[in-house]
């Protein structure tokens, strides 16, 4: 299923013979898509962390690396959905639209990812989540493992244990992966050492709790998809959307 908030936006700009600012109305039609959407996100990236942590534990880092990117970027996104900022298509190039009265929507820079990264810093000056992680910004050190695993390489490093995995080996990935929920201090995201599995954790965090502030409980089905996540990899959830 394509993104909602996309297809509304889609709609409401096909219906207007130049582009004009939202009304009160469609933007109030707007958002219930668009909080949708973040719900979505969040879950598969929840999902590509699991799945990376499951995956890394079996010895297979390279795709895992990537997981983690995404849990990230899918986070991220969640964030700004959340916060009422959507990021669409329009003639294949990205552009963002502020959910709300009057405004209209701009040129995102450069493809999907970077905006989201551009977006995060634009919309929240405030957010710790860019620091940095050993001299690079969090999004950009996460990016430089993720082209590395993809695409720089030419062939993947198993069986061999990347230096970004060796903190994870060695406390096990159950107890690293708790060590990083509880860190509310954030002593672990931005830690070269640890950053690889906290830093998407603490997106993941950020994301949650922003869609809980908005009043979001999860649906029947999003309760099924959680215990799904619970039951596969062998973990408590212990929060309603996130763990």
């Amino acid at each position: 299923m394509p993104h909602r908030a996309n297809t509304a936006i889609g709609a409401w700009l096909a219906s207007q013979p130049m582009p004009v600012a939202l009304s009160v109305a469609q933007a109030q039609a707007i958002v219930p898509h668009l909080l949708q959407d973040s719900e979505d996100l969040l879950y598969s990236g929840m999902l590509s962390l699991l799945q990376a942590i499951s995956g890394a534990s079996e010895g297979n880092f390279s795709w895992s690396i990537v997981k983690l990117y995404y849990a990230s970027f899918y986070a991220v996104r969640s964030l700004l959905g959340s916060n009422g900022v959507a990021l669409y298509y329009h003639n294949r190039k990205p552009k963002a639209l502020r959910i709300a009265a009057g405004e209209i929507p701009v040129k995102a820079a450069g493809n999907s990812h970077k905006a989201v990264w551009g977006l995060l810093e634009a919309q929240f000056p405030n957010s710790p989540l860019p620091n940095l992680i050993g001299g690079d910004k969090s999004y950009d050190w996460m990016t430089i493992l993720r082209e590395e695993a993809n695409y720089t390489r030419p062939k993947f490093v198993e069986p061999l244990l990347p230096a970004c995995f060796g903190k994870l080996d060695m406390l096990g990935s159950a107890s690293a992966l708790q060590l990083y929920i509880d860190d509310v201090s954030m002593t672990y995201a931005f830690d070269p050492d640890h950053a690889v599995v906290s830093f998407p954790v603490e997106c993941l965090r950020r994301a949650s709790d922003s869609l809980l502030s908005q009043g979001r409980t999860p649906s029947e089905a999003d309760e099924l998809q959680m215990q799904y996540c619970a039951d596969k990899f062998g973990l408590i959830l212990r929060k309603p959307m996130f763990i």
